[in-house]
């Protein structure tokens, strides 16, 4: 015996059965002297086109994810996610062929068969490639007329040093009152997020620490606070 294939991955029962009995023969392969290798099988899961495929066990997708924390955990082990897609009426030929292409196998943990009915299976690795996302630039919610959200927008923000007893918050959530609808009155907000700079006589805050504040002003991306209106957020919330 040189490997465990695990085939629970190409059926269309509960997915969590599926990881449950996955992560049993991960556990007990680990606690081996001698851990084989081990191949988890899955059917359609990884996107290669924008092809739909009736024939698939998308809901099995989550193995692989597993197979990545659980190679951070049992690095000593093996563990290689295949995902075929071939017809289930090729399945039992495909696993064969797949199993035999030693190259991918010794080099690669994930790798995806593109199956036809004629000739050997196309393996398809991950490779990082340029993305096309742009750049954003910080943005404030601005008041065409102050207490009227009407006609609010989203302008470029400018970043400001901060003072010696002040906080720059990069906002993750805020909630609002509503005296942005009603009131004359700059609207008050209650903002969650991490400090990115603070200044030069804050020792009970530092960067990176997840803090909330309550303000008044435009609301950001960034926001500028003193420091006696921030409190640090409890690292279990």
């Amino acid at each position: 015996l040189s490997a465990v294939v695990f085939l629970g991955g190409l059926l269309t029962t509960s997915e969590e059965q599926v990881l449950a009995e996955a992560m049993e023969l991960i556990i007990e392969m680990a606690a081996k002297i001698r851990p084989l290798p081990i191949f988890l099988l899955t059917q359609y899961t990884q996107a290669i086109s924008d092809v739909m495929v009736v024939d698939s066990a998308p809901q099995n997708a989550g193995l692989w994810g597993m197979a990545r924390t659980a190679r951070l955990e049992y690095p000593e082990l093996v563990i290689q996610c295949l995902d075929l897609h071939a017809h289930s009426s090729l399945l039992d030929t495909v696993i064969s062929q797949c199993l035999e292409c030693s190259w991918c196998l010794e080099e690669e943990e994930e790798v995806v068969f593109q199956v036809h009915e004629s000739g050997p299976p196309k393996a398809l690795v991950p490779r990082l490639v340029r993305g096309q996302m742009e750049q954003q630039q910080a943005a404030q919610l601005a008041l065409a007329i102050r207490g009227n959200a009407v006609h609010a927008h989203m302008s470029p923000q400018r970043k400001h040093p901060v003072k010696p007893n002040e906080l720059e918050i990069r906002v993750h959530a805020a909630a609002i009152d509503a005296s942005l609808a009603i009131g004359p009155l700059h609207p008050t907000f209650v903002v969650a997020g991490v400090v990115v700079d603070a200044g030069q006589n804050l020792q009970q805050f530092c960067v990176g620490q997840l803090v909330s504040a309550m303000m008044q002003g435009a609301l950001g991306t960034y926001t500028t606070v003193s420091a006696e209106s921030g409190l640090p957020i409890p690292q279990e919330y």
